[in-house]
């Protein structure tokens, strides 16, 4: 992957506010949108977690898919369209 993918990525988790409010218009939290977002671009995500609540909001990625709309507005300068993961 080249550097701009990783400054997309960095910009969205700056922006976390706006994950928060993607999540919540799902009842999803923003590292649960966090995910999601990063899944739908490709990146393979190896969350990690002690904590049994997390690990199971860890599964909770696969009921809901980002729109267009919410992955232009996580990363502005994003230009590719989401896509499903498998298994969805």
């Amino acid at each position: 992957m080249n550097g701009q993918f990783f400054r997309l990525i960095y910009q969205f988790f700056a922006e976390r506010r706006v994950s928060s409010l993607i999540g919540a218009k799902r009842g999803k939290t923003a590292a649960q949108t966090a995910l999601r977002f990063l899944m739908q671009s490709g990146v393979v995500v190896i969350p990690k977690s002690v904590h049994k609540e997390r690990m199971q909001q860890n599964f909770d990625l696969f009921d809901f898919t980002l729109t267009a709309e919410d992955m232009a507005k996580a990363c502005p300068s994003r230009t590719t369209t989401p896509r499903r993961a498998s298994g969805s």
